[in-house]
């Protein structure tokens, strides 16, 4: 049914028939339509995958500094060529606490992909990938404006956001994946989060929710949540 919905809901509305022709990914865009009310001048794409989430939002911010961040091979180059002459600037570079090297845990499913090993997802290889953090990435970089950070990394997101003490005073908004059940081993959960990004001053304000038409009749493991900062005018007309 969903297929269904969606393709009504792309044909009342002819604008988004030409954001598909020039290969946007409608069920991402659709999903960060409610981001445009807000003069975003700076985005921070931390677990790219195909580039989809990179794309939607050049297009919603055709002004805004846009920086992606992919280290699994593979999607590194397919957001790559999906990102050619978008102007995002792409770095095959994992983020987490501390600068360095890391292994990386390459999944059959390749969203999957984390610095952390899995509990189940099967595993199609390891490899050594380098690691940076939004501090000493950003650190010489001024960010402009109100600045939005996605993060959906699989599992290390908190040693992400605790690599960036010194970057997120800079940042809005925050949109993070987070879990109620642990999927990778030492996986913080959304309690700790919680905890974590209040004490770095931000306010939770909702979920994000995916690109669905119907109803949902159970509970989802993980939810894509929305954290602001506590002067930020979110809830704005």
């Amino acid at each position: 049914m969903n297929p269904l919905f969606f393709g009504l809901f792309i044909l009342l509305r002819p604008r988004l028939w030409a954001l598909a022709l020039k290969g946007v990914y409608l069920p991402v865009f659709v999903q960060y339509m409610w981001l445009a009310k807000f003069n975003i001048r700076t985005v921070i794409d931390v677990g790219a995958y195909r580039g989809d989430v990179s794309k939607a939002l050049r297009v919603l911010f055709p002004e805004a500094s846009m920086y992606a961040f992919e280290p699994v091979e593979e999607n590194y180059e397919t957001s790559r060529r999906n990102l050619s002459n978008s102007n995002v600037h792409l770095s095959r570079l994992a983020l987490d606490q501390k600068p360095g090297r890391s292994k990386l845990y390459v999944h059959t499913n390749r969203a999957l992909s984390s610095l952390l090993p899995s509990t189940d997802s099967p595993l199609d290889r390891t490899t050594q990938t380098p690691v940076t953090t939004l501090d000493r990435f950003f650190g010489g970089r001024k960010l402009r404006g109100d600045v939005f950070l996605k993060i959906d990394t699989q599992g290390n997101e908190d040693r992400i956001l605790k690599g960036g003490s010194k970057i997120l005073p800079h940042v809005s908004i925050v949109h993070i994946e987070i879990s109620f059940e642990r999927f990778y081993q030492s996986q913080v959960l959304f309690e700790d989060m919680y905890k974590l990004l209040t004490r770095f001053g931000f306010r939770f304000v909702g979920q994000a929710h995916e690109a669905h038409f119907y109803p949902l009749f159970h509970l989802e493991p993980q939810v894509n949540c929305v954290f602001v900062k506590k002067k930020f005018r979110f809830f704005k007309t």
